[in-house]
């Protein structure tokens, strides 16, 4: 434990080390003084904000949330809130299509469980989302959705736990310069 002094306030932390299955030290301050958790408990909690990081990896790396298709204030918030709703949207089937591939596997002597591929996943609906809402035809736009999460439930992807791979630590100088991305 120590302490900190920031605007005449003290804050109390913790610092804790560990090993990460890799090999690599881990270092994570927290101000958590509870004494009871002890290393193993955060090292399950630190595994568990990965589905946090992935989504962020979506966000600015498949879905560019960061880079927009103009620069004044309304452009700015549309392209946020369509990033937001496709992103939503693409959550949604995604759990639909994965509970099919669930089901489909039940049972099944399988080398690996699969899931849904999510890049093919926004692709596919950043390509039709806009066809899908503006279909004015229930019968449609049911006909769409289903050939749509059809094909998503065919590109699956094999889960393989376990797997880690080094980071790439380097400068990446201006990655998220002021460029402009192609309109969703």
């Amino acid at each position: 434990m120590f302490e900190l002094k920031k605007k005449g306030k003290i804050v109390r932390l913790r610092a804790i080390r560990f090993t990460l299955d890799s090999g690599e030290k881990e270092l994570l301050i927290t101000n958590i003084e509870d004494v009871e958790l002890g290393i193993q408990d955060f090292k399950t909690l630190y595994f568990k904000r990965w589905g946090i990081e992935t989504k962020y990896d979506e966000l600015k790396n498949k879905l560019q949330i960061q880079k927009f298709t103009g620069d004044t204030p309304l452009s700015i918030e549309q392209d946020f809130y369509a990033t937001m709703f496709l992103t939503n949207m693409a959550a949604l089937i995604k759990q639909e299509a994965d509970e099919m591939i669930a089901k489909e596997q039940k049972g099944k002597d399988l080398t690996y469980e699969y899931m849904v591929n999510n890049k093919l996943l926004i692709g596919k609906l950043k390509n039709n989302l806009i066809d899908l809402i503006l279909e004015k035809s229930a019968r449609r736009r049911k006909k769409l959705y289903k050939r749509i999460l059809g094909e998503i439930e065919r590109n699956r992807t094999p889960i393989r736990p376990g797997r880690s791979f080094n980071r790439v630590k380097g400068l990446r100088a201006n990655k998220n310069g002021l460029i402009h991305k192609a309109a969703l």
